[in-house]
């Protein structure tokens, strides 16, 4: 019974690792995403600079 325990107790930290892995891998998504779009609207706002001129 008490080795079953530990399994149980070894099996929960790892899914708890593997959900903050997770969470971090969407944070990171995120990041990404957000990156993508001030580099696209910096990418506008030179280009409107360009036609400006």
């Amino acid at each position: 019974m008490k080795i079953f325990f530990l399994d149980k107790k070894m099996i929960e930290s790892k899914m708890k690792i593997f959900f903050l892995n997770k969470k971090i891998n969407e944070s990171k998504m995120k990041n990404c995403i957000l990156n993508k779009k001030m580099n696209e609207s910096r990418m506008n706002l030179s280009r409107k600079k360009l036609f400006a001129y």
